[in-house]
């Protein structure tokens, strides 16, 4: 029966469970690092944190500190969401926690900087994560 249980069986799964993971296997975890390593790759990107490790940062372009920031002495951290790709390299980068005249600047460098990609079961995957540029004189 499509959709539903029948004898022991959901979905045509023997011992499936409702709302259970497409392509996951009998008596699986529900862990992520449960699934098959092409399906891994194919469902991230992954929040970094727990079992997620986070990617190598294999190139770093350090920020050009803006002028009007400079000349008023402005301090802090920008910390900037991102997803790091299968490639190594940043996607979809925006910034959670401003200070206005940094943020172009974090946003620039971060989009330069790779990384070694995350792993998961031996494939690569891409992880969102929170990257934190820190500002400062010294």
């Amino acid at each position: 029966m499509v959709g539903g249980e029948s004898g022991g069986e959901v979905d045509g799964v023997t011992g499936g469970v409702v709302g259970g993971v497409t392509g996951g296997v009998t008596g699986g975890t529900g862990s992520v690092l449960s699934i098959e390593p092409m399906q891994a790759a194919a469902r991230g990107p992954f929040r970094v944190g727990g079992e997620i490790d986070p990617p190598r940062k294999i190139k770093y372009v350090l920020p050009v500190y803006p002028l009007p920031a400079r000349k008023a002495r402005v301090v802090g951290n920008v910390l900037i969401e991102a997803t790091i790709g299968v490639d190594g390299r940043v996607h979809n980068a925006r910034v959670v926690n401003s200070i206005a005249v940094l943020d172009q600047a974090a946003l620039d460098a971060v989009r330069q900087w790779e990384f070694e990609p995350t792993r998961l079961n031996g494939v690569a995957v891409a992880v969102t994560m929170v990257i934190k540029v820190a500002f400062s004189f010294g």
